[in-house]
């Protein structure tokens, strides 16, 4: 009998909440369990010092007036692991540490349908908070606002990286990844300025592209993040990705080698099955190796491992 009035009591408790509460940043759902456990065990969150919702009211001054939900820190993974041919320039994935941070709770009215020069203009002559900075998510600051909140890229949204042809050299430290950070990482053709890098979400996550409409495009979602610490969020990035991926000599000798095993086996198939046609054909059956080679290539080859961060100083001690 106890039991049920104290689930009742609860019960009351949180439509009570959900009823006066103006916070429709997550869905109901996941608010309610939220509430339910901080109810039920009180401590949690002392443990845990994860908020359910933040608004402008927790800063010394709130920039455009919307509300904005603060994003804790977590290692997030970044990239694709597939090994075919087309996902290669999505390589490698890694992972990287992301500081918190704060994100406006929903799209600012006055960067609806602005282009990326002329939102970052706004951006930069609105004042933020002491200390703090305003600007674009990198992406794998959108990995966080996805996995947190309902806010989602879509059609898609511009970030604050520029474009990169591979992962290789990136930041691992959640910041941007712009050559004034990070240093030129390649060649840049000539009468061309480097283009900036756009996220959307898919079913399997966030994915960078660059929109056909180019940087003028007015499509994109323009939702800025704050950054607690300025000076650290424009310092050189720790512990980058090499510029250039390991050598693969070894696994390109292997692959060299399974394909003269294979070719044999299909020469030895053909020889047992039809060996006039072996005999005056090898060429064909040759070729044949190399394009059921190729397409599984480019349709199939096995996944990459991620690249973990490395150690800490205290950890390595340890």
């Amino acid at each position: 009998m106890a039991t049920g009035l104290k689930r009742q009591r609860t019960n009351c408790q949180i439509d009570t909440y959900l009823q006066t509460s103006r916070d429709t940043f997550y869905p109901r759902s996941r608010r309610r369990e939220a509430i339910k456990n901080s109810i039920l065990h009180p401590f949690s969150n002392l443990l845990r010092r994860i908020p359910l919702h933040r608004t402008v009211d927790d800063l010394a001054k709130g920039p455009f007036g919307v509300p904005w939900t603060w994003i804790p820190a977590e290692v997030v993974e970044v990239g694709s692991s597939k090994g075919a041919y087309p996902f290669a320039a999505n390589g490698p994935r890694h992972e990287v540490n992301v500081d918190g941070f704060w994100v406006a709770a929903s799209e600012i009215p006055i960067l609806s349908g602005q282009s990326l020069e002329a939102a970052e203009e706004t951006l930069s002559q609105t004042p933020p908070p002491d200390g703090g900075l305003l600007r674009l998510p990198t992406e794998s600051e959108w990995v966080r606002i996805t996995s947190q909140t309902s806010i989602k890229p879509l059609p898609f949204a511009w970030t604050s990286d520029e474009f990169h042809t591979s992962r290789w050299g990136s930041p691992r430290d959640g910041r941007p990844w712009t050559e004034a950070r990070c240093g030129k990482q390649a060649p840049i053709p000539e009468g061309s300025s480097i283009p900036r890098t756009a996220v959307t979400l898919r079913r399997d996550g966030i994915h960078r592209i660059f929109p056909s409409g180019g940087m003028d495009s007015v499509d994109a979602l323009q939702i800025p993040v704050l950054i607690p610490d300025a000076e650290k969020d424009q310092s050189p990035p720790l512990h980058p990705l090499p510029s250039l991926p390991p050598s693969n000599h070894r696994r390109i000798l292997e692959e060299v080698i399974s394909f003269l095993f294979f070719g044999g086996a299909a020469m030895s198939i053909a020889l047992y099955n039809s060996p006039d046609y072996a005999l005056s054909q090898p060429v064909n059956i040759l070729l044949g190796g190399l394009f059921v080679s190729f397409a599984s290539g480019l349709f199939w080859r096995p996944s990459r491992p991620v690249i973990s961060l490395p150690l800490s100083t205290d950890e390595e001690s340890e």
